[in-house]
């Protein structure tokens, strides 16, 4: 009964935060890093993340490359998020410096599985806090090292964050590539091939971006938040697998 009693608990928490992050981005403008992300599709939802592309006035979209590995758009109007809507705004940018965009642009900011990819996350959110209005509205997505190839990893901690903002890390950092290839599990990354094609796309990060630089727990997600200025209200290990956080610039 008592173990019932937690799970409609949990429940009805998720559900609250669910409205919270509806009514951050229904009718506002929005900055997606890395998308398009099936996640915030109507098609893709799993009960705790709002069909957001469903609910925003407008999205824009940051890539690196104008074609990566996920996705491609040239610099332009040319972010097709959803069939129902004009595609909004491409830029052609590093998750590390926004460049292209100025301050306090965006009521809120999307980033599903981006900053596991990112060599300096920290520096990555206080870019993400640049562009967000005051009291913007910021969700974080992150694959949960349980169900991915990262599962034999150890956790990064916030130590760790801390000394490659304070490095000024860059995308051609080769810091992890060791525990990569010892303990990347390639039975549940197809695509990456064989131990030697991994080595080998590893090697080319800066130019594919393959690699998953760091593996988040949400206590540190959390402590990164903060760190960049930013104020975490919600975080959940959904029950699919992400680690979701979801917070407003301070």
């Amino acid at each position: 009964m008592l173990q019932l009693l937690h799970r409609a608990r949990r429940r009805a928490r998720r559900l609250w935060y669910y409205r919270q992050i509806e009514q951050a981005v229904s009718g506002k403008r929005g900055l997606e890093i890395g998308g398009p992300s099936a996640v915030f599709t109507q098609e893709q939802q799993n009960g705790y993340i709002p069909a957001i592309y469903e609910f925003a006035a407008t999205i824009d979209n940051c890539n690196f490359a104008s074609v990566t590995t996920w996705s491609h758009g040239e610099y332009g109007r040319t972010f097709k998020y959803h069939p129902n809507f004009e595609p909004g705004m491409q830029y052609i940018d590093d998750a590390t410096g926004l460049t292209s965009i100025a301050d306090n642009t965006y009521d809120f900011l999307l980033a599903s599985h981006i900053l596991e990819h990112v060599a300096n996350p920290l520096r990555a959110l206080e870019e993400f806090r640049r562009v967000l209005k005051p009291k913007g509205a910021i969700l974080v997505i992150l694959p949960n090292q349980l169900y991915t190839f990262d599962h034999r990893r150890p956790l990064t901690t916030m130590a760790h964050l801390e000394e490659d903002w304070l490095a000024h890390r860059g995308e051609d950092d080769m810091t992890h590539l060791d525990e990569i290839l010892t303990l990347h599990d390639l039975s549940m990354d197809p695509l990456a091939g064989t131990p030697q094609a991994l080595r080998e796309r590893s090697l080319r990060n800066a130019e594919n971006r393959c690699l998953h630089q760091h593996v988040f727990s949400l206590e540190v997600m959390e402590k990164a938040f903060r760190k960049a200025g930013l104020r975490p209200v919600y975080s959940s290990q959904l029950l699919v697998p992400h680690l979701l956080t979801f917070g407003y610039k301070r």
